[in-house]
């Protein structure tokens, strides 16, 4: 039975943020952190809020929204992943909780490494799902988001293109809803995205992660994030698991969730 998630609004660093949570605060706690592109309900298939509801089946889920994405207002200048885990840092310095494990899938995975790799001390468990990666060879179809970058700064920097076609583009590329930019100005804020996704490096060595890591890759997860690299990083991460889900590709996460809880919660039972 899908458990209710609650939703929060909060300021971090003079940035306003948007997180949920959902279930027994009594139960090891988990920071879930989405992936680029990654809507709050369920739209293509990239709906967080199911995940968070399926996780607090067995954990107490706190699922933050990254500063840009989503609902979360953007930074006002370029951030490396290293500023973004800061953040994550400061979110939960100011929630006052201490998660048992950070969890992050896609752009969130490569901040919950970079994270990990910060402060260690704060991160008992980690888990990555189709997780960003250190630099590793590109292929040509995860090298074309630079092309994306001059078309929406183009057009959303423009007061000549109309607002609703803006919201599309933003909707489907940062997940944020329809109702949530209300003008032009607000809309330009976002053109700093395009120069994070393109510039972004998670800088993270592998093999100082002390930690357990749980790894969930799709089988199909060929173009964003390779599985091909995924096996690589498992080998050199010591306490690691890679669990793998026929038939997912990037989004596995969010097309089956079940299969993904399954597996935490397993890793989880073996941890203990």
């Amino acid at each position: 039975m899908p458990v209710q998630v609650q939703d929060h609004k909060i300021t971090v660093n003079d940035l306003e943020t948007y997180y949920q949570t959902a279930g027994d605060p009594s139960k090891p706690t988990i920071l879930f952190m989405h992936g680029w592109g990654a809507h709050k309900n369920n739209v293509c298939n990239k709906g967080k809020e199911r995940v968070i509801s399926e996780l607090a089946q067995h954990f107490y889920v706190v699922g933050l929204e990254l500063p840009g994405l989503v609902r979360a207002a953007p930074p006002s200048e370029v951030w490396d992943m290293e500023e973004y885990a800061r953040f994550v840092h400061a979110f939960l310095a100011s929630l006052e909780i201490e998660p048992q494990f950070i969890m992050g899938q896609s752009f969130g995975g490569g901040i919950a490494s970079t994270y990990a790799s910060l402060y260690s001390e704060n991160t008992p468990g980690l888990i990555l799902v189709d997780a960003s990666q250190t630099d590793r060879p590109n292929n040509f179809y995860y090298r074309l988001r630079f092309k994306w970058k001059p078309i929406f700064d183009a057009m959303v920097g423009t007061k000549y293109v109309p607002l609703f076609v803006k919201k599309a583009m933003m909707s489907s590329w940062l997940g944020t809803p329809w109702s949530h930019v209300q003008s032009h100005e607000a809309a330009a804020k976002y053109i700093v995205m395009t120069d994070i996704e393109t510039t972004m490096k998670v800088k993270t060595d592998y093999k100082t992660l002390k930690m357990p890591v749980l790894m969930i890759w799709g089988s199909d997860d060929t173009k964003v994030t390779p599985l091909e690299r995924a096996k690589e990083i498992h080998a050199e991460i010591p306490q690691s698991k890679l669990a793998i889900i026929d038939g997912g590709g990037h989004l596995a996460l969010y097309t089956h969730t079940d299969q993904a809880v399954s597996e935490i919660v397993e890793w989880e039972n073996n941890l203990e």
